[in-house]
């Protein structure tokens, strides 16, 4: 018994190496995501979201190809590059120095477009933002530059200006073009059927009272998962069929860094399983009473203290109340960064609710 513990570590532990690089994937990986002509694809258009705040600001996938349409066109490369800048602004509130350095970009690219003679190419782009109000910008934005400590939100304004001429008028052409194309193929693959087949199971990390947590790696692109099975003949003597389906249902509405999110989802013969979020760095109780009995520097409970609220903020924006936030429930990625955990099927750690 203790050979194959070690023989299953040691697997296990050369798989979390190899986790999301070439080495990891399976040799037909290239088969598992052959895309089909983008004409087979088209039919999913009537089928999903394709709007705006769904496509770039929800989908990594989709907000890479935006990104790569808008750099065909300087209006809208100029566009984007603005609201890259206004974001990563407002995202450095603890970094001043940055602050500064952005504000001086944000300036800069007010300024190209002040000075630019607004042709034909360019009318667009003048159309949504006046002298006046661009004038304002740079000289608040240079104003910010020389700050010691910056303010936020003093781009909001622009921001919303620049985001609804993104989300109207090159977004619709983006809506014809082959990036979108391809955006549809990679949704046909996201709809392909997932079995056991789709990933290498390692070994069991835990247990509980419906089944077994083991680690799992994707064959198509070698990384990492958590599969959680749920064994239907402990859940149907349980009789905790609704609360599985609670916890599915609600781990897929869930799309935040700061929450153990569910990737995939598929039954075998004997068991349902969830596959989720992988978290190697323990949690947060062995962290706090083992590793650091001392307890944790300031400035570390201040970042720690600002994942799990990004965490809640996000659930509570889905209209879901977590009721079990303790130490034990919170885990670490390899980087040291948050999640919460969800344990469902007690039935009063978490409620969804409607408006």
């Amino acid at each position: 018994m203790e050979i194959e513990n070690i023989v299953a570590n040691t697997v296990y532990i050369k798989a979390r190496e190899n986790g999301g690089q070439k080495k990891g994937k399976s040799k037909k990986w290239k088969n598992y995501l052959r895309f089909p002509h983008y004409t087979e694809c088209l039919y999913l258009r009537s089928e999903i979201d394709v709007s705006y705040s769904y496509v770039v600001e929800k989908q990594p996938i989709g907000k890479v190809l935006f990104e790569q349409f808008c750099s065909t066109d300087a209006r809208y490369a100029r566009a984007w590059a603005f609201l890259c800048k206004v974001e990563e602004y407002e995202t450095s509130d603890d970094d001043g120095e940055s602050r500064r350095t952005l504000a001086k970009s944000i300036a800069s690219l007010l300024s190209v477009e002040n000075d630019a003679p607004c042709s034909s190419s360019d009318s667009l782009w003048c159309s949504f933002l006046s002298d006046d109000f661009i004038q304002k910008l740079i000289s608040t934005a240079n104003d910010m530059s020389q700050e010691s400590e910056p303010s936020s939100g003093i781009f909001s304004g622009a921001y919303q200006s620049v985001r609804s001429f993104l989300a109207d008028c090159s977004f619709r052409k983006f809506l014809g073009t082959r990036y979108f194309h391809r955006y549809l193929q990679w949704k046909w693959l996201e709809k392909r059927p997932v079995n056991k087949h789709t990933f290498r199971l390692y070994r069991v990390l835990g247990k509980g009272g419906f089944g077994e947590v083991c680690a799992c790696q994707v064959r198509a692109s070698g990384k990492m998962y958590a599969l959680k099975k749920l064994e239907k003949k402990r859940v149907k003597k349980r009789h905790a069929e609704t609360l599985s389906l609670n916890e599915k249902q609600i781990l897929q509405k869930i799309s935040s860094p700061f929450v153990v999110s569910l990737a995939y989802a598929y039954e075998t013969k004997d068991a349902l399983c969830l596959v989720l979020t992988l978290m190697n760095g323990g949690d947060l109780k062995f962290h706090l009473y083992n590793l650091i009995p001392g307890g944790f520097e300031e400035k570390r409970v201040q970042f720690y203290a600002a994942e799990i609220t990004l965490g809640l903020q996000h659930l509570h924006k889905e209209h879901i109340i977590y009721r079990d936030l303790k130490p034990e429930n919170i885990l670490l990625d390899d980087y040291g960064c948050f999640s919460f955990l969800f344990y469902l099927y007690r039935g009063k750690f978490v409620c969804l609710f409607k408006n």
